[in-house]
């Protein structure tokens, strides 16, 4: 016996009272987004091109 409790062996008890595996991934969500900032697509990048590496250069 290692004397803690394994976070799977109690997990879905915690889910439950938490209102679900959606209210789990919402809150998860809704944490990120006050540390890393609002998820956007990301934009596309342009190809490189010769003049890149001039600029550059």
């Amino acid at each position: 016996m290692t004397g803690y409790t394994a976070w799977n062996e109690i997990r879905a008890e915690h889910v439950a009272r938490a209102g679900g595996e959606a209210a789990v991934e919402a809150g998860k969500r809704e944490m990120l987004a006050e540390v890393d900032g609002p998820v956007e697509e990301p934009r596309p990048r342009r190809p490189h091109t010769v003049s890149d590496d001039a600029v550059r250069g």
